[in-house]
Protein backbone atom coordinates (compact mmCIF):
# COMPACT_ATOMS: atom_id res chain seq x y z
CA UNK A 1 0.00 0.00 0.00
CA UNK A 2 1.40 3.07 -1.14
CA UNK A 3 0.32 6.11 1.41
CA UNK A 4 2.28 9.36 0.98
CA UNK A 5 1.33 12.96 2.14
CA UNK A 6 2.71 16.20 0.31
CA UNK A 7 3.56 19.20 1.99
CA UNK A 8 4.39 23.05 1.06
CA UNK A 9 5.74 25.31 3.52
CA UNK A 10 8.91 27.29 4.12
CA UNK A 11 12.00 25.84 4.51
CA UNK A 12 13.37 24.62 7.41
CA UNK A 13 15.16 21.32 8.20
CA UNK A 14 13.83 18.57 6.95
CA UNK A 15 14.16 14.70 7.80
CA UNK A 16 16.57 12.65 5.96
CA UNK A 17 13.80 10.12 5.55
CA UNK A 18 11.94 12.28 3.94
CA UNK A 19 12.38 13.63 -0.06
CA UNK A 20 12.65 17.31 -0.30
CA UNK A 21 12.38 19.95 -3.06
CA UNK A 22 12.59 23.43 -3.12
CA UNK A 23 9.94 25.00 -5.06
CA UNK A 24 12.55 27.75 -6.37
CA UNK A 25 13.57 24.87 -9.19
CA UNK A 26 10.06 24.96 -9.70
CA UNK A 27 9.64 28.42 -10.14
CA UNK A 28 12.61 29.71 -12.18
CA UNK A 29 11.30 26.69 -14.99
CA UNK A 30 7.94 28.14 -14.56
CA UNK A 31 8.69 31.99 -14.99
CA UNK A 32 11.85 31.73 -17.62
CA UNK A 33 10.82 28.59 -19.45
CA UNK A 34 7.65 30.67 -21.66
CA UNK A 35 9.92 33.74 -21.86
CA UNK A 36 12.49 31.77 -23.48
CA UNK A 37 10.15 29.75 -25.78
CA UNK A 38 8.31 32.90 -27.25
CA UNK A 39 11.40 35.20 -26.91
CA UNK A 40 12.51 32.02 -29.25
CA UNK A 41 9.73 31.46 -31.78
CA UNK A 42 9.40 35.50 -32.58
CA UNK A 43 12.60 35.79 -33.57
CA UNK A 44 13.62 32.73 -35.44
CA UNK A 45 10.25 33.30 -37.32
CA UNK A 46 11.85 36.55 -37.83
CA UNK A 47 15.21 35.65 -39.18
CA UNK A 48 14.05 31.95 -41.15
CA UNK A 49 10.24 32.10 -42.13
CA UNK A 50 9.86 35.81 -42.57
CA UNK A 51 7.85 35.93 -45.61
CA UNK A 52 5.41 33.33 -44.47
CA UNK A 53 5.06 33.95 -40.60
CA UNK A 54 3.87 37.39 -41.69
CA UNK A 55 1.69 36.72 -44.95
CA UNK A 56 -1.70 37.14 -44.67
CA UNK A 57 -4.87 36.65 -46.64
CA UNK A 58 -4.71 40.43 -46.84
CA UNK A 59 -1.94 40.07 -48.64
CA UNK A 60 -0.19 43.23 -47.62
CA UNK A 61 2.93 44.51 -46.15
CA UNK A 62 3.89 43.65 -42.68
CA UNK A 63 6.39 43.74 -40.13
CA UNK A 64 5.72 40.98 -37.49
CA UNK A 65 4.00 37.87 -37.44
CA UNK A 66 1.29 36.33 -34.67
CA UNK A 67 1.99 34.44 -31.76
CA UNK A 68 -0.15 31.33 -33.26
CA UNK A 69 1.69 31.79 -36.30
CA UNK A 70 5.22 31.23 -34.72
CA UNK A 71 3.97 29.07 -32.06
CA UNK A 72 2.57 26.53 -34.24
CA UNK A 73 3.14 27.26 -38.09
CA UNK A 74 7.06 26.23 -38.46
CA UNK A 75 9.63 24.13 -37.04
CA UNK A 76 11.69 23.85 -34.65
CA UNK A 77 9.76 26.40 -33.02
CA UNK A 78 6.34 24.59 -32.89
CA UNK A 79 8.51 22.05 -31.25
CA UNK A 80 10.42 24.09 -29.01
CA UNK A 81 6.94 26.20 -27.88
CA UNK A 82 5.25 22.33 -26.99
CA UNK A 83 8.22 21.52 -25.03
CA UNK A 84 8.63 24.03 -23.26
CA UNK A 85 4.83 24.47 -22.18
CA UNK A 86 4.58 20.72 -21.63
CA UNK A 87 7.38 21.35 -19.08
CA UNK A 88 5.31 24.24 -16.99
CA UNK A 89 1.85 22.59 -17.00
CA UNK A 90 2.46 20.20 -14.22
CA UNK A 91 4.54 23.56 -11.98
CA UNK A 92 1.59 26.13 -12.95
CA UNK A 93 -1.14 23.53 -11.34
CA UNK A 94 0.80 23.20 -8.30
CA UNK A 95 1.14 27.26 -8.23
CA UNK A 96 -2.18 27.37 -8.65
CA UNK A 97 -2.94 25.45 -5.69
CA UNK A 98 -0.40 27.32 -3.64
CA UNK A 99 -2.33 30.32 -4.45
CA UNK A 100 -5.58 28.98 -3.66
CA UNK A 101 -4.34 28.12 -0.08
CA UNK A 102 -3.09 31.20 0.62
CA UNK A 103 -5.61 33.32 -0.50
CA UNK A 104 -8.27 31.13 1.82
CA UNK A 105 -6.14 31.62 4.96
CA UNK A 106 -5.67 35.82 3.63
CA UNK A 107 -9.72 36.21 3.25
CA UNK A 108 -11.28 33.66 5.18
CA UNK A 109 -14.75 34.66 4.67
CA UNK A 110 -14.65 34.96 0.83
CA UNK A 111 -13.55 31.28 0.59
CA UNK A 112 -16.42 30.71 -2.48
CA UNK A 113 -14.44 33.15 -4.80
CA UNK A 114 -11.14 32.14 -3.93
CA UNK A 115 -12.47 28.61 -5.20
CA UNK A 116 -14.09 30.54 -8.31
CA UNK A 117 -10.23 31.96 -8.49
CA UNK A 118 -9.15 28.31 -8.61
CA UNK A 119 -11.16 27.42 -11.26
CA UNK A 120 -10.80 29.77 -13.42
CA UNK A 121 -6.82 29.12 -12.82
CA UNK A 122 -7.24 25.56 -14.24
CA UNK A 123 -9.18 26.33 -16.92
CA UNK A 124 -6.79 29.17 -17.91
CA UNK A 125 -3.92 26.26 -17.74
CA UNK A 126 -5.78 23.82 -19.59
CA UNK A 127 -6.46 26.97 -22.42
CA UNK A 128 -2.89 27.41 -22.63
CA UNK A 129 -1.96 23.59 -22.54
CA UNK A 130 -4.93 23.15 -25.47
CA UNK A 131 -3.86 26.34 -27.70
CA UNK A 132 -0.42 25.12 -27.51
CA UNK A 133 -0.73 21.57 -28.57
CA UNK A 134 -3.52 22.36 -31.29
CA UNK A 135 -2.22 24.99 -33.86
CA UNK A 136 -4.25 26.92 -35.97
CA UNK A 137 -3.34 25.68 -38.64
CA UNK A 138 -4.55 22.30 -37.79
CA UNK A 139 -7.71 23.04 -36.18
CA UNK A 140 -8.80 26.68 -36.24
CA UNK A 141 -11.79 26.46 -33.80
CA UNK A 142 -10.30 24.48 -31.86
CA UNK A 143 -7.21 27.34 -30.89
CA UNK A 144 -9.56 29.90 -31.56
CA UNK A 145 -11.64 28.50 -28.44
CA UNK A 146 -8.61 27.55 -26.36
CA UNK A 147 -6.90 30.84 -26.66
CA UNK A 148 -10.49 32.75 -26.15
CA UNK A 149 -10.59 30.31 -22.90
CA UNK A 150 -6.97 31.19 -21.89
CA UNK A 151 -7.55 35.08 -22.15
CA UNK A 152 -11.07 35.12 -20.54
CA UNK A 153 -9.99 33.23 -17.56
CA UNK A 154 -7.31 34.35 -17.03
CA UNK A 155 -8.19 38.44 -17.24
CA UNK A 156 -11.63 36.98 -14.89
CA UNK A 157 -9.08 35.96 -12.05
CA UNK A 158 -6.61 39.30 -12.53
CA UNK A 159 -9.76 41.43 -11.63
CA UNK A 160 -11.20 38.94 -9.38
CA UNK A 161 -7.77 39.02 -7.13
CA UNK A 162 -7.23 42.75 -7.66
CA UNK A 163 -10.29 44.61 -7.02
CA UNK A 164 -12.40 41.88 -5.42
CA UNK A 165 -10.25 39.67 -3.03
CA UNK A 166 -7.91 42.79 -2.41
CA UNK A 167 -4.38 40.95 -2.38
CA UNK A 168 -2.42 42.79 -1.19
CA UNK A 169 0.81 41.36 -2.46
CA UNK A 170 2.03 43.88 -5.08
CA UNK A 171 -1.28 45.27 -5.31
CA UNK A 172 -0.49 48.59 -7.23
CA UNK A 173 1.79 46.51 -9.94
CA UNK A 174 -0.76 43.82 -10.46
CA UNK A 175 -3.27 46.64 -10.93
CA UNK A 176 -1.11 48.45 -13.24
CA UNK A 177 -1.16 45.16 -15.13
CA UNK A 178 -5.04 44.34 -14.95
CA UNK A 179 -5.00 47.83 -16.59
CA UNK A 180 -2.47 47.94 -19.15
CA UNK A 181 -3.34 43.98 -20.33
CA UNK A 182 -7.06 44.90 -20.88
CA UNK A 183 -5.97 48.18 -22.58
CA UNK A 184 -4.18 45.88 -25.15
CA UNK A 185 -6.86 43.53 -25.65
CA UNK A 186 -9.31 46.41 -26.56
CA UNK A 187 -6.78 47.35 -28.85
CA UNK A 188 -5.91 43.98 -30.34
CA UNK A 189 -9.33 43.93 -31.02
CA UNK A 190 -9.58 47.08 -32.51
CA UNK A 191 -6.37 46.37 -34.73
CA UNK A 192 -7.74 42.92 -35.82
CA UNK A 193 -11.18 44.38 -36.70
CA UNK A 194 -9.87 46.63 -39.17
CA UNK A 195 -6.92 44.18 -40.71
CA UNK A 196 -10.15 42.11 -41.66
CA UNK A 197 -11.83 44.95 -43.14
CA UNK A 198 -9.86 47.40 -44.61
CA UNK A 199 -6.87 45.28 -45.06
CA UNK A 200 -4.36 48.04 -44.89
CA UNK A 201 -0.35 47.48 -44.32
CA UNK A 202 0.75 46.97 -40.95
CA UNK A 203 -1.88 46.89 -39.12
CA UNK A 204 -1.55 43.37 -38.80
CA UNK A 205 1.37 43.79 -37.41
CA UNK A 206 -0.03 46.24 -34.25
CA UNK A 207 -2.80 43.44 -33.83
CA UNK A 208 0.84 40.81 -33.57
CA UNK A 209 2.30 43.87 -31.13
CA UNK A 210 -0.61 43.98 -29.05
CA UNK A 211 -0.86 40.45 -28.22
CA UNK A 212 2.77 39.93 -27.57
CA UNK A 213 1.61 42.68 -24.53
CA UNK A 214 -0.88 40.80 -23.03
CA UNK A 215 0.77 37.69 -23.12
CA UNK A 216 3.44 39.12 -21.93
CA UNK A 217 1.53 40.82 -18.90
CA UNK A 218 0.47 37.48 -18.27
CA UNK A 219 4.10 35.92 -17.86
CA UNK A 220 4.51 39.07 -15.41
CA UNK A 221 1.53 38.35 -13.32
CA UNK A 222 1.99 34.88 -12.60
CA UNK A 223 6.27 35.50 -12.47
CA UNK A 224 4.83 38.20 -9.24
CA UNK A 225 2.32 35.23 -7.86
CA UNK A 226 5.18 32.64 -8.18
CA UNK A 227 7.85 34.42 -6.65
CA UNK A 228 5.66 34.49 -3.46
CA UNK A 229 6.30 31.05 -3.49
CA UNK A 230 10.31 30.72 -4.25
CA UNK A 231 11.31 29.89 -0.50
CA UNK A 232 8.87 27.00 -0.14
CA UNK A 233 9.80 23.42 0.20
CA UNK A 234 7.75 20.42 -1.72
CA UNK A 235 8.18 17.67 0.45
CA UNK A 236 6.83 14.08 0.05
CA UNK A 237 6.75 12.53 3.72
CA UNK A 238 6.36 8.56 4.41
CA UNK A 239 3.52 7.79 6.42
CA UNK A 240 4.90 5.56 9.93
CA UNK A 241 2.30 2.81 9.32
CA UNK A 242 3.46 2.29 5.33
CA UNK A 243 5.88 2.65 3.01
CA UNK A 244 6.00 5.34 0.59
Amino acid sequence: LINCLIHFYKRKKISMQDAGLSVRFLSHLTIFLPIFALSFCVVWSLLMNYDKATYTHCEVEELLPSISAVIGGFSPQKFVWMICIALVIGPRFIFAKLNQNYLLSCCPGRSRAVNINYFLNCLEILGLMTLSFVPSAEIFIVHAVAFTMFIVTHHGSMMLITYYLKDKRKRYVKKTLVKVSISFILLATYFYRRHNELCEPYVYSMFAMCEYMVVLCNMAWHGFIIRDFISYNMLIERRSESNC
